[in-house]
């Protein structure tokens, strides 16, 4: 848990619903949302949050299904969760409490209680870790050594993605390896941040509504007029069938998601040229 700004990881279909929320607790606290229990767990392979706030009634899985993941994986078991909730039924409060929710609050709900809540639930929670964790040994790191990625050492990358939950976790794994990332929420954006200069390689992903991908790629080839730039696919489909569009619209690779930390370094150390000297940082 960090001593500053602890993280927390919102779950909810309709994240609008915590946004009042999420505005009032910015001073203090760094926020991820995640609009579905799959998209909450892509994020939860990137960084461990400091609490979770959930929701219940959602589709495919809902908000006790979820808790049932975190609680059978020793890596999130301890993570503190606080069901936020439109079910004002005492049965389902007793369910989440002893399916292991710290807490369990109604909405509509005050921001000022909720904030009060999260701050007693972090304090009780950092003290158990702190009586738990045995002290360090003389010349023990207090943290292991962050891994290295020389490759992507400050290297100015482009995400296009118009999905909010797919763009932060290429985001966070690539900030994670040491690249400094922009992202773009569609086609129209990524190819104006693109065609301004400055960035190693492209992560574009294909489906996004107005120009997709493949549009957006091929724009991109064409202002750039030759010179040099990767662009790597994002993509769910299938890569057989994505090939040939692919290769005409002017990408270099595809990769498929969900996305794994270990090809993304390989292709992008692949693919990434040694920087040019006197080039244009990136916007």
């Amino acid at each position: 848990m960090s001593d500053s700004r602890p993280l927390l990881l919102f779950i909810d279909d309709l994240p609008g619903h915590l946004r009042a929320l999420g505005v009032a607790l910015r001073d203090a606290f760094d926020i991820s949302v995640a609009v579905s229990v799959a998209d909450a767990l892509d994020l939860l392979e990137v960084e461990r949050p400091d609490m979770i706030l959930l929701d219940i009634l959602m589709p495919e899985e809902d908000g006790f299904a979820m808790l049932r993941r975190l609680k059978a994986d020793p890596r999130w078991r301890e993570i503190p969760v606080i069901f936020i909730t439109a079910r004002n039924d005492p049965a389902d409060e007793v369910r989440g409490l002893e399916l292991g929710a710290v807490d369990y609050i109604t909405k509509p709900f005050d921001v000022g209680v909720v904030r009060a809540r999260i701050q007693r639930h972090l304090a009780t929670h950092r003290a158990s870790l702190a009586r738990r964790a045995p002290p360090p040994g003389p010349g023990e790191p207090t943290a292991p050594a962050p891994e290295e990625f020389p490759a992507l050492r400050d290297a100015p990358l482009l995400v296009v993605d118009d999905n909010t939950a797919n763009r932060l976790l290429a985001q966070r794994l690539l900030t994670r390896m040491g690249a400094r990332v922009t992202t773009a929420a569609s086609g129209q954006e990524g190819l104006r941040k693109a065609v301004s200069g400055g960035f190693r390689a492209v992560l574009m992903d294909l489906q996004m509504p107005g120009m997709d991908g493949l549009e957006a790629t091929a724009a991109i080839r064409r202002h750039l007029d030759g010179r040099a730039l990767p662009i790597i696919a994002l993509t769910a489909g299938s890569r057989e069938e994505l090939e040939t569009p692919c290769a005409r619209a002017g990408i270099d690779e595809i990769l498929c998601k969900p996305i794994q930390s270990d090809l993304l370094y390989a292709t992008l150390s692949r693919w990434l040229s040694p920087a040019p000297s006197g080039a244009a940082p990136a916007p």
